[in-house]
């Protein structure tokens, strides 16, 4: 049973997978089990390797090609192409398929913004990257986390300010219990 799940906004290139890197590594460390989840924005990544037979069928034009080892499975199904679905979609599977504790989700701001069960920690750089996420109305703020060498937020209505990623473990580990 998932006892967790956070969702972490930002800007590209603000720090999100460095911070999902850093929680999930110290996590991991201590004996959760962590999933996670990206969003991206190209409408047909490619995960399989060129040549290979899996490759070859989805290329051979299936729609939906399963790989499946003792101690891996990967699908890519490419048969709805509707964002908010697919995420409904995986988000079901790691919840139901998986012996999960925690799972960090990179983006999908537009999909979590208001579920609060979903918790949020929000990475900003300057005023203005703080400003366009205060005006959303997100629910499930822990806090924003600053990246910059001055205090730019002194005071907030949602969550709390974050200087240290170590910070955001604390209130993550106080979280789990």
């Amino acid at each position: 049973m998932v006892k967790l799940t956070l969702a972490v906004y930002g800007f590209k290139n603000s720090g999100k997978t460095a911070l999902i890197e850093f929680l999930t590594r110290e996590l991991t460390n201590r004996g959760f089990r962590v999933a996670t989840m990206k969003h991206v924005y190209e409408n047909f990544f490619e995960l399989d390797v060129p040549g290979k037979d899996s490759w070859r069928h989805k290329k051979a034009g299936a729609i939906t090609v399963g790989i499946v080892s003792a101690s891996r499975i990967a699908i890519i199904d490419d048969s709805i192409s509707d964002l908010k679905e697919n995420f409904q979609r995986v988000l079901r599977y790691l919840k139901e398929n998986s012996n999960l504790d925690v799972l960090i989700m990179e983006g999908f701001h537009n999909l979590t913004s208001d579920d609060d069960s979903i918790k949020k920690i929000i990475i900003v750089r300057d005023i203005d990257e703080f400003s366009f996420f205060n005006q959303l109305k997100i629910s499930g703020i822990l806090g924003f986390l600053v990246k910059t060498e001055k205090p730019i937020i002194t005071n907030i209505s949602k969550g709390k300010i974050y200087q240290k990623d170590t910070e955001i473990l604390r209130d993550l580990l106080s979280l789990l219990g």
